[in-house]
């Protein structure tokens, strides 16, 4: 019976361990804004490396290098957003190693898919980063980083006051979750679904953005410089003739700049174009 007892009592005590990681940790992201976070929350406990760090790169359609699946073979832990968005990494690394982000948040197959734009969607992921990865440690980097994402927030709650019900065009739904939390009026969803989706726009779809830069009654025009094509161009140009001021939101994290300063940068940079077009 105290046999018994002795395996019981140990098979419990391993159940309650927490899985040791070696420390650095080492992590690869497809997308530079996942990495970035990581290494904030975790510090000289993690070294991050970003598959994608070029903003003119469509990550929908990358084809893998070979130095990036050695990249990717090499980490302790691979870092995907997920949900349909980078499927291209399928099979490079074992399902234990992967962390998708898509999982962690709750994405359905009806959200938007760049997953770093949505604000709550990065505080449930600095969580589990946390929780899975440091919870053993005091992580004054990740309260730090909670302090971070309320003045974000702030800044959100700002803009709210002179861009609720404003009306605003976007060339591909990039950012979407951003712009939708500070209550614009998205008038040309068909049109940057079918650019997300690498179709032509159809001539529907583009009379109708035509004739919101004619009217003059949006507020700006949401681009991504890593979508090019010769429609794209054309529409670019219409608008651009009728004074449509630009918003860019690109699909990678800008070097130089944190998370945090990239989004803030691009609510200032909304902030900026409501203030002169009021």
């Amino acid at each position: 019976m105290r046999y018994f007892q002795i395996f019981v009592l140990t098979g419990l005590l391993a159940l309650s361990v927490q899985p040791a990681w070696a420390k650095p940790l080492s992590v690869v992201c497809v997308e530079a804004a996942w990495c970035d976070i990581v290494k904030q929350i975790g510090g000289e406990e993690v070294e991050t490396r970003s598959l994608i760090s070029s903003p003119t790169i469509d990550p929908h359609e990358i084809i893998p290098t070979p130095s990036m699946i050695r990249e990717i073979s090499s980490a302790s832990v691979f870092i995907i957003n997920g949900a349909a968005y980078d499927d291209w990494v399928k099979g490079f690394s074992s399902e234990s190693r992967v962390v998708r982000v898509a999982d962690i948040v709750g994405w359905k197959p009806q959200d938007n898919q760049h997953l770093f734009l949505n604000i709550d969607n990065v505080r449930k992921f600095s969580f589990y980063i946390k929780d899975k990865f440091f919870k053993n440690e005091e992580n004054k980097e990740y309260n730090l980083f909670l302090l971070s994402l309320d003045k974000i927030d702030q800044k959100i709650k700002e803009i709210k006051k002179i861009s609720s019900g404003k009306k605003i065009a976007m060339i591909e739904p990039i950012g979407s979750d951003l712009l939708e939390n500070l209550r614009f009026n998205i008038i040309d969803k068909e049109f940057s679904l079918s650019t997300l989706s690498h179709r032509e726009p159809s001539p529907k779809e583009i009379a109708e953005m035509e004739k919101s830069f004619d009217k003059r009654d949006i507020k700006f025009l949401v681009v991504n410089p890593s979508i090019q094509s010769t429609e794209i161009t054309r529409i670019t140009s219409y608008a651009q003739n009728r004074s449509i001021p630009f918003i860019e939101i690109g699909e990678t994290l800008p070097k130089g700049l944190s998370w945090q300063e990239w989004v803030f940068s691009i609510l200032e940079s909304i902030q900026k174009v409501m203030n002169e077009h009021a």
